[in-house]
């Protein structure tokens, strides 16, 4: 079996207090681990994947904490934490999942580039998670998890996740347990109105593709009310990035279900 060299490995817990808009008195710690090394032995093509998330340490009832670190997990990592017992041992699956996907989209395209004349490029593989809380309001507390990709490519590719906990048992709300029953429509109209709002430049709103746009379930909430997501090319160009459009809880009051109000 080949052996691949190590470049940098490093892990690091650090605690953080988390007070920011709804999050008082909810404590966490941040567990970062970055990694490197060469795609294959021998070549100066390499990877670099780098993971930090932030999950509830003290302030709250351990087993809601637990249930919220899970809900974490699995929505920063994604299918890698299958079983996983820890957060390393879940960081860790998921830095040997990507390391594995690469080399083997690389195999080909090392292969090409071998086999190319005069070819003295590199390919610089890159995977980034963030995840973070985000505010959140009364019993509701909002965690992001944004994702950098580049496959050795000119761009990478930036994404941003939300799910949004219920503090009282640390279950994850989906926008159908927040608004009430045939939401999406009014919602929908809210959010369309509000669209302009997102963008200082009159250019940038010209540029939207869709102005009637319907809430996507990837959202977050703070004191000022609730913020959707949406992504590159979902509704705009690439170069616009993601879009977030807000509405106040003024604006929610008749569509926030009685558990939320």
């Amino acid at each position: 079996m080949r052996k691949f060299t190590y470049i940098v490995i490093m892990a690091l817990a650090v605690v953080v207090s988390c007070k920011r808009n709804g999050t008082s008195g909810l404590h966490s710690k941040v567990f970062e681990k970055n990694y490197e090394a060469p795609i294959v032995e021998g070549r100066n093509d390499s990877i670099f994947v780098d993971v930090s998330i932030e999950y509830p340490s003290s302030g709250m009832d351990k087993e809601i904490m637990d249930r919220m670190t899970y809900e974490i997990v699995h929505h920063c990592l994604r299918d890698s934490v299958a079983n996983a017992s820890e957060i390393e041992e879940a960081v860790d699956r998921y830095i040997d999942d990507v390391v594995e996907n690469c080399r083997l989209e690389c195999v080909e395209r090392l292969q090409d580039m071998d086999e190319e004349e005069g070819y003295f490029g590199e390919i610089r593989w890159g995977d980034s998670v963030d995840g973070h809380f985000n505010g959140g309001y009364k019993d509701l507390v909002s965690y992001i998890s944004v994702y950098w990709f580049n496959p050795g490519s000119i761009h990478g590719t930036l994404e941003s996740k939300c799910i949004v906990m219920d503090k009282r048992d640390g279950h994850v709300v989906p926008e159908e347990e927040l608004f009430v029953e045939n939401y999406a429509p009014a919602l929908g109209e809210i959010l369309s109105a509000n669209l302009h709002n997102s963008f200082e430049d009159e250019s940038a709103y010209d540029a939207i593709f869709v102005k009637d746009i319907m809430p996507n379930g990837n959202y977050f909430v703070d004191e000022k009310g609730v913020s959707y997501i949406y992504g590159e090319y979902e509704i705009g160009p690439r170069i616009l990035g993601e879009v977030v459009v807000s509405a106040s809880w003024e604006e929610l009051a008749d569509l926030v279900s009685e558990d939320y109000r």
